[in-house]
């Protein structure tokens, strides 16, 4: 859901748990993440964001680029070829051994 949310150009505000830091980064990135054990945190998050029309903008256009390089077809394309690359170069890695 969160990456669906961050091609969709929306700001994200999500707990720091998990693998979500990983994989939606902070500030920069495209997210804002919240403390997961205070929720005045979060609650402050979402005012600043609602507050702020260029911080909000600016998080969720950097939330669609990062979703688009990172999780995009082409960028998942690329991801299973080099995949599938490697299998097959230690295939042939293999098979060259065993015929020697």
């Amino acid at each position: 859901a969160l990456v669906e949310a961050m091609g969709s150009g929306v700001p994200i505000v999500a707990s720091g748990v998990g693998g979500i830091p990983d994989m939606i980064g902070d500030g920069l990135e495209g997210a804002i993440l919240s403390d997961p054990t205070n929720a005045g945190d979060l609650a402050g998050i979402i005012e600043r964001l609602r507050g702020d029309d260029t911080l909000r903008h600016g998080i969720a256009a950097r939330a669609r680029q990062k979703a688009l390089a990172v999780y995009g077809a082409a960028a998942m394309a690329d991801a299973y070829l080099d995949l599938f690359q490697g299998k097959l170069d230690t295939h042939e890695h293999t098979t060259s051994l065993r015929a020697s």
